[in-house]
């Protein structure tokens, strides 16, 4: 069960090969064993980066990323606010997600975090524990 825009879904869509159009497409027509959806064989972290107030946030939020150093990081970027103004953004509890690609856990962790590092504005944070191997044993 995932809803878009979820972290769960952040997580699997970038290693998404098959179309996507063409498994809505099938799922429309009533056809989704027609067709063989094949995902990359990568492990990934995503983590929100949220504002003060989370998951309550009041007022708009400064946000600056650099969009393409977060791609070199090795990381695909969603947004989940709005744009109120030349980098002023309306936040939704959840500003910005950085999901991490790799071969191992531990390297997709690294990413993310190296991606975090390119979002900018006061008052963000992010938890550091999210795509640990510790945490991960705790929720088997």
């Amino acid at each position: 069960n995932v809803r878009a825009g979820d972290s769960e879904i952040l997580n699997l869509q970038p290693l998404l090969q098959t179309d996507f159009m063409e498994i809505c497409r099938t799922i429309e027509d009533q056809e989704l064993d027609r067709i063989d959806i094949r995902f990359e064989n990568k492990a990934t972290v995503c983590k929100y980066v949220v504002p003060e107030g989370f998951p309550e946030p009041e007022g708009n939020v400064g946000l600056r990323v650099d969009e393409e150093a977060v791609g070199t990081a090795g990381c695909s970027l969603f947004y989940s606010c709005f744009k109120a103004g030349e980098g002023l953004y309306e936040p939704s509890p959840r500003l910005v997600a950085v999901t991490g690609i790799a071969d191992t856990l531990k390297e997709a962790w690294e990413r993310c975090e190296e991606g975090i590092t390119h979002i900018h504005g006061e008052g963000l944070y992010h938890r550091r524990d999210i795509g640990t191997e510790e945490l991960a044993r705790r929720y088997p």
